[in-house]
C-alpha cells in the first residue's frame, strides 16, 4: 500500500495549477482518475465523480455490476475498470502474518 500511495504522490506532483486556477486530472490506472478538486482527490471513473470505492463497495453488498451501472449511470466497462484498480491495490499490498 506504501508503493501504491508513493506512485499516487507522484503523479499528484505532476498536477499543475492551470492559468484559471483550477488543477488537471491525473489517469492513474485505465479509467481511473484522480483531482484535487474532485471527490477530495479520491480515485473516480473518468469522466464522472463516481468513486471507485462506492462502486467496489456496491458489489461487495451484493449488487452485480450490471446493477452498479444502472444505479450510477455507468457503462458496464467502467464498472469493471473500478473493479480491476481494487485488485491492483490488493495486489500491491503486503501483509505478513505474524505470530
Amino acid at each position: 500500500m506504501r508503493e501504491q500511495s508513493r506512485k499516487v504522490r507522484d503523479k499528484m506532483s505532476l498536477v499543475r495549477s492551470s492559468d484559471e486556477g483550477s488543477r488537471s486530472v491525473v489517469e492513474i490506472a485505465p479509467g481511473i482518475t484522480i483531482s484535487p478538486d474532485v471527490r477530495f482527490g479520491h480515485p473516480v471513473l473518468k469522466g464522472t465523480r463516481v468513486p471507485v470505492e462506492k462502486v467496489v463497495a456496491r458489489i461487495a453488498a451484493g449488487m452485480s455490476p450490471h446493477e452498479v451501472a444502472e444505479e450510477y449511470g455507468l457503462e458496464l466497462e467502467e464498472v469493471y475498470c473500478a473493479l480491476r484498480y481494487a485488485v491492483q491495490l490488493l495486489s500491491e499490498e503486503l501483509v505478513v502474518a505474524t505470530g
